[in-house]
């Protein structure tokens, strides 16, 4: 394939660090939850309901928080 050819239009996905790092605290903090509810039974409400709103809560969080860094790191790159 030479350098003027055009390409499938179809792309290798690549992820970095950082990409993955989110993956992961995505991944735990659902497996997490998922834990918090499936070992509550028959007088673990407590347990339940703490996976519960582990589960609901934790998207809307992570959002923010992600939001709130790249704000920062946006604003850190134009003064320095």
């Amino acid at each position: 394939m030479s350098p003027g050819e055009p390409t499938s239009g179809l792309k290798r996905a690549q992820f970095s660090l950082g990409g993955m790092l989110l993956l992961m605290l995505v991944l735990g903090v659902s497996c997490a939850a998922a834990h918090y509810l499936v070992r509550g039974g028959p007088g673990a409400e407590g347990t339940q309901l703490s996976g519960l709103v582990l589960l609901l809560a934790s998207p809307v969080l992570l959002l923010v928080a992600v939001s709130v860094m790249t704000s920062a790191w946006r604003l850190l790159r134009r003064r320095g």
